[in-house]
């Protein structure tokens, strides 16, 4: 038996990780899993050229920019290696995305110094895309689907065997790095366990503490098939196939899991308490025959409300799988547009869908009421005035209320080795001005909040400052006006939190959430009448507040008028999204 420990910065790539885990327990192996930081959404104002995260606006605040974007501590790292140590670890591996390729090499760097006898191996999108640089600091790198080359290197160090052969793994010779040659993608993927969730073999490190359980999260992510139908050209998802396809191997577009495997996990989930599902594929789409058997088993087995990366091709040609879904509970999806250039979006990009059918898809998912976010590119040096202003012009056209909808505007971050890179190097990168993609973010919101001529004073008449300023009262006015919004981000949400309850002064307001959050908190709240307490788990966080406020189960807010609500809680998205599920029109600051 090997004692494997797997760890992540990033919960992105932690589905994968945690079907890993489970692989190797099926497999007589014992494992240990540890999310360093990856539950941590933090800002700050100040915009990098190189992050070490993405960074984007959503709604006009800044998330996820800079180096120090809640930077791992030096007390965290020394958590991480106690963690190693107590679990007596014959090997660690390390899942990750290129977007952390520098740390990761240096935290290997500083695993070998503690354990130089522990084997260090690293995979997922970064490390099959930049082998050779990986390999400066860990033994092995696994490129492309992980699964059995774990369980190889796990069975190698467990009988002192060679990993020479071992497919899919890549390591360093006297002659120089050795590629071995990739093994065929299994395209039955339900032979693998069902990910690994709330176990004590998971260890979350954050905030300079180590917990020996997951914190609670109201949305449980799914994947239920690997591949993306799109080839974006920066991006790494729709051409994953090729690397096996230069291998001379072929891998389907999507490989999708049997439809009893994917129910069972879900019927599990609903078990274990999750109140809403994430489905993470990269689009939502199967056979007409699965997808109408998925959804309607889903809505009878299942029935918890959901989101999807739906491909608009499914409203338009399957108008009844559509009408299934939204039976079976979809209530938010995405709607990825990256450049409103069509001919931007076309040659560089590699997106050839016309504005005209973004606009028909959009306005017929908002007839629908369903949360929509807007997926966006700035900061691509190739663009210029001209496409941003057709971007500007296409988001005068489509439908955006802030009850349903969120645009996320992106600072242009391709892969390494993605087919835009290849073609253009990561020297133009360089170039990019991370103040203009700033103020482009800030325009693009209030384009859609705005009156033409109000839009062109501020777009002629303001600086970034000046615009940050002004989306942060709007919101503050739609906040009191009862349009309800959603803030995320703890600084900009503190500030938001001030000032509504200085205008409630004496009046009745709302509260989700009584555990540490509130706490922290509360006293925002001073000379506002807190009314009600609503909680998810009344059954760790008790019936009645310390200053005797009964505390109510959230279901009851489909009785009460809409009044300011006020999230403390880790969770915030998932509780705006399960109050939005009542259809009530409360807003939340």
């Amino acid at each position: 038996m090997s004692k494997v420990l797997l760890m992540t910065f990033y919960d992105e790539v932690a589905i994968g990780l945690r079907i890993i885990s489970s692989y190797l327990r099926e497999n007589g192996h014992e494992t240990k899993m540890v999310f360093l930081k990856c539950f941590s959404k933090k800002r700050n104002d100040l915009v990098q050229k190189h992050p070490i995260q993405y960074q984007k606006l959503e709604n006009g605040r800044l998330f996820a920019s800079g180096n120090d974007i809640n930077p791992i501590s030096e007390s965290e790292e020394e958590l991480l290696f106690g963690e190693i140590r107590k679990f007596d670890t014959d090997i660690v591996g390390v899942g990750t995305r290129s977007l952390f390729d520098d740390y990761a090499t240096v935290l290997a760097m500083k695993i070998g110094q503690r354990f130089p006898s522990i084997l260090k191996i690293a995979g997922g999108f970064g490390p099959t895309l930049s082998a050779e640089k990986y390999l400066s600091e860990f033994d092995l790198v696994v490129r492309g689907d992980g699964e059995e080359a774990c369980l190889d290197i796990a069975d190698a160090v467990r009988d002192d065997g060679s990993f020479e052969s071992i497919r899919n793994v890549s390591f360093k010779t006297g002659e120089g790095v050795k590629h071995n040659p990739l093994r065929p993608p299994e395209e039955n993927l339900s032979r693998y366990p069902h990910p690994e969730y709330g176990s004590e073999n998971i260890a979350v490190i954050d905030n300079d503490k180590a917990l020996q359980i997951e914190p609670w999260n109201l949305s449980y992510p799914i994947i239920v098939g690997r591949g993306c139908l799109q080839k974006c050209s920066y991006c790494s998802g729709g051409n994953w196939k090729t690397l096996y396809s230069d291998e001379g191997l072929k891998m389907s577009s999507r490989r999708v899991r049997e439809l009893d495997d994917v129910m069972n996990e879900l019927a599990r989930a609903k078990a274990n308490g999750f109140v809403r599902i994430s489905f993470r594929d990269e689009f939502f789409f199967f056979t007409p025959s699965f997808f109408r058997e998925f959804m309607t088993r889903y809505r009878d087995e299942i029935g918890l409300k959901f989101f999807a990366h739906v491909h608009p091709i499914v409203l338009k040609n399957y108008p009844d799988i559509f009408h299934l879904m939204l039976e079976a509970g979809l209530d938010e999806t995405s709607i990825g547009i990256q450049s409103g250039s069509e001919s931007f979006a076309k040659d560089i990009y590699h997106r050839k869908i016309p504005n005209h059918k973004i606009v028909d898809h959009a306005r017929a998912i908002h007839s629908y009421d369903l949360g929509v976010q807007y997926h966006v590119i700035g900061g691509n040096p190739l663009e210029n005035e001209e496409t941003f202003e057709e971007t500007l012009a296409l988001f005068k056209e489509l439908p955006f209320d802030l009850a349903k909808n969120r645009l996320d505007w992106f600072y242009f971050t391709p892969f390494p080795e993605s087919p835009i890179v290849k073609r253009y190097g990561m020297e133009f990168l360089l170039e990019r001005e991370p103040e203009l993609w700033l103020r482009r973010g800030y325009l693009l919101y209030l384009r859609t909040q705005l009156d033409d001529d109000d839009f062109q004073h501020i777009m002629e008449n303001s600086t970034n400052t000046e615009l940050r300023d002004l989306i942060r009262d709007l919101t503050i006015d739609d906040i009191m006006q009862c349009r309800r919004t959603f803030i995320q981000a703890n600084e900009e949400q503190r500030e938001a939190y001030e000032a509504v309850a200085e205008r409630m002064q004496g009046q009745e307001v709302y509260v989700f959430g009584y555990s540490q959050g509130y706490k922290d908190s509360a006293s925002l709240l001073d000379g506002c009448v807190i009314s009600h307490v609503f909680d998810n788990n009344r059954r760790l966080h008790g019936i009645e507040t310390d200053t005797g406020v009964s505390i109510h189960d959230p279901e009851e807010l489909k009785h009460l008028p809409p009044k300011p609500l006020f999230i403390f809680s880790t969770y915030k998205k998932e509780i705006y999204q399960q109050i939005r599920g009542m259809r009530r029109d409360i807003p939340i600051p």
